[in-house]
This record gives C-alpha cells, structure tokens and sequence, in this order.
C-alpha cells in the first residue's frame, strides 16, 4: 500500500529549563519532550504538564514570534496534588494545543507578573540517521529515504508514466545517432549494507517497482556485486559509495558492454580523513579513515571545466591513447563523480554532465558519441528526470546566484577558455544577456 509522505514533518524538540527565582514556584513540562517526533500536517504540538505557586494553580503563558497567548489550568491532576500535598489545587494541569510554528518560552503569571520557566525550541530534525557499527544514513530529505526503504514511499502512477516517456526520449535520442546506452541505478548505501541500516527493508520499495515496470530497459544495477565486494564500497559517514565501490560499479557496466579492461583500478589508493556529507551534520563533526583513489592521472586528461558546482556542471575529458576509442556523453548526479576518472581514463573523449540523468538532446547530436550513459540514484526514482531538458537552464540558474562581481570575474574567465569549447561555452551562457559566441568545434 501506498503511503503519501509528503505531509509528514519529522522535527527536533529541545526543552531548556529557566532560572525564574520564584519562590515556591514548581511546575513540569510533561510533553513535548526533548526527543524526535514525526507529525502530520494535520495534527499539531501539544504541551501538557502542570504549575503550582504555594499549593496554587497558576496561568501559563506562551511567547512566541507572533506574540503571547495566555492560558489557564484545565486538567485535573491528582497524581501531583496527592504528591505535592493534599490541600494543593488539583486543577493544576494543563494540555495546550500549539496552533503556531517554531519555539516558544513556557511562563506563569505569579502576583501578576510571569517568570518565565523554560524555552521549547521546535526545529527540523538532522538529516542523519544512526545506524549500526557508525554507520551514517540519510534521513528527513526531500525523497523521504527512510520511507522509500521500508514501503511507506512508492512511485507515483503519473511518475511512473513520466519515466515511460524519459525512456522514449532516451531511446529515440540515441537510436537516431547509433549510439549505444547504458542506463545505470546507483544503490543507495542502506541496499548495499542493509545489515547496517536501522529499519528492515520492505519487500517492495521504489527500486523493485523500477526494475520489474522497466526491465525491458536493460537496467544496470549493480548492488549485488557491491554488496559482494564488502564494506569498502561505502563510506561510514557519506552517502555516496567510495572511490573504489565506483570503480566496481564502473567495472561492472563495461564487462557487462563487453568493453573490460586489463586493469579495472588503474590509480593508486591511499588512506586519508574525511567527515563525510553526513558526517558534517553531526553536532560534533567527526573524521573517518577512508580510502580514496589517486585521481590525478585521469584529471590530467580534463579539457574543458565550466567550474560550476552541482547541477549545471559540464566536463570535458580528451584522451587519445586511452585503451577504448569511443566516445561516451555522461548524464549523472552526484554518483557519477568519481566514475567518471575511471571513465576518463579508459576511454578516448568523456563529456559529464551533472544533470540527474536528464538528457541534453543538443549535446548529444554535437557529440555523436559511441555510447551515452545515464546514472541516477535510487532515493532520486520517486521523481522523473526533466524532459525537454537543457543544461543551459541549470548554468542559468547557478550563474545567477554569484554576486555582479562573482558573475563578471566567472564569465569573463569562461570566454577567455580555449575556443575548440566554444560549444560547451555558450551552452553554458545560452540563456544569459551576454554576447554569443562563434559556433566552433568541440
């Protein structure tokens, strides 16, 4: 079954005790706790405990962004008058629905002034999951990850057909240049070590409805072969797979192209500390020893760089004495980095574009390449790549977040690059106001 998870807001409470110095002022705050709490947006934050000033109900009062609100006891609570002394008030509870967002201060009106008794800080909760042995996952992201794990996410009926029609287009692109395709999953860490992750996997998430609808697409998925290879294939405290579970999942793709290589690992390794892109997240950032390649051979192969980070990212790589003479065009995510050096070394031209899998027909008709690669993660399933998609409106986008001075500095930087780029250039200004460049090779 289904489950919707866009409504659902995983938050972090935080409950700090105030020094009000207020004699004979006792009070608790049963709920909400200093804890993790999952909500809908249809429910709401309750605060419930109960106040006494000398045996005495007292008001409670809230202060928030949008101002303060004034309450009085309504619970009736035995448990504490019997406690604290039989003659107390026992209408001395109170439940109080939160009908606004963010944190908030706890008072009491004691000889009509408050004091104020605690702070309750309401914020999204850290997108980081603790699994087993220090593992790091991902947790409380846009893909809802956790959900798509155990069953509660699946994709859509409409993201389904829309994958349908990326397919098609995918198709139809490469068909009508005779290139060959690859359409890569990269596994998500918590597939490749489940024993690791904190939630038992559902029999059917994302990723099984993904490879039984399209398995006429011939998926490479290469989980299993990572899997086999062992811990090594993902860090600890990242939610990528590692330099060397890339060059496995690169292996895997060319063996299975009849393309392999004498040397799969042609790059030395070494053990360095890193944090990692959860490891960062922690509260107190820890490192981890982890081994990384060398990559400075193949990068020495880098032709053209647009500079750009994240999406919107274009690579040029030209290697004439690589060991295969084709030509490959790259459309990944952030899987696909540490792929591509070993790409770019086994073969003659590699253009990466950070895209997400979505596919630029423009640079693949100026390319003609041999092959054409798409990658794309399995949290990322849930939602089709773009059609009709331009890189241009990606460069567009990131170009536009540098200062007028950042921008100057960048594009004047971008047009002084060797001009055999001039194509990769202009796709990277296409939809700015700046002059145009002659149209050239490469």
């Amino acid at each position: 079954m289904r489950t919707d998870m866009s409504d659902v807001m995983t938050t972090q409470i935080k409950v700090t005790p105030l020094q009000h110095g207020i004699a004979g002022l006792v009070f608790a705050i049963d709920t909400p706790r200093a804890e993790e709490i999952t909500l809908f947006a249809s429910s709401m934050l309750r605060l419930s405990g109960w106040a006494l000033h000398n045996k005495k109900s007292v008001d409670i009062v809230l202060r928030h962004r949008h101002g303060e609100n004034t309450f009085r006891c309504n619970r009736v609570r035995t448990d504490v008058s019997k406690k604290r002394d039989m003659d107390a008030d026992a209408l001395c509870g109170f439940l109080i629905p939160i009908t606004f967002s963010g944190g908030f201060d706890v008072g009491f009106i004691v000889e009509n002034k408050v004091a104020w008794g605690a702070r309750v800080d309401v914020f999204p909760a850290a997108k980081i999951l603790l699994g087993k042995s220090g593992h790091l996952f991902l947790d409380n992201d846009n893909n809802n990850s956790v959900a798509q794990f155990i069953g509660q996410t699946l994709i859509s009926d409409e993201c389904l057909s829309l994958w349908q029609a990326y397919f098609s287009a995918l198709n139809q692109c490469v068909d009508n240049r005779q290139a060959k395709r690859v359409f890569m999953l990269a596994p998500a860490k918590e597939l490749v070590l489940p024993h690791y992750y904190p939630h038992p996997k559902a029999d059917i998430t994302p990723v099984e409805q993904f490879l039984v609808h399209f398995q006429r697409e011939g998926i490479m998925y290469p989980k299993d072969v990572l899997s086999d290879a062992g811990d090594a294939t993902y860090s600890k405290q990242d939610t990528h797979w590692t330099d060397y579970g890339a060059g496995i999942a690169v292996d895997h793709m060319l063996c299975k192209l009849g393309l392999s290589l004498e040397e799969p690992f042609p790059f030395d390794f070494r053990i360095v500390k890193d944090a990692g892109d959860l490891g960062v997240k922690l509260s107190v950032p820890r490192d981890q020893t982890l081994m990384t390649a060398d990559f400075s051979p193949a990068l020495q192969h880098l032709a053209f760089d647009n500079r750009l980070k994240s999406r919107g990212l274009i690579q040029v790589f030209q290697h004439p004495e690589a060991p295969l003479a084709h030509s490959v065009v790259v459309f990944g995510d952030s899987f696909a980095y540490n792929m591509i050096p070993y790409l770019a070394n086994a073969f003659a031209k590699v253009v990466y574009v950070l895209s997400g899998a979505s596919i630029d027909d423009e640079i693949v008709a100026h390319e003609q390449p041999d092959l054409v690669i798409c990658e794309i993660t399995t949290r990322f399933l849930v939602q089709a790549p773009e059609s009709n998609y331009s890189v241009s409106h990606d460069c567009k986008r990131k170009i536009l977040t540098l200062s007028a001075l950042e921008r100057a500095n960048y594009l004047h930087s971008l047009q002084a690059s060797d001009q055999k780029h001039a194509f990769y250039i202009q796709k990277t200004i296409a939809e700015l106001d700046v002059p145009a460049l002659p149209s050239l090779g490469g």
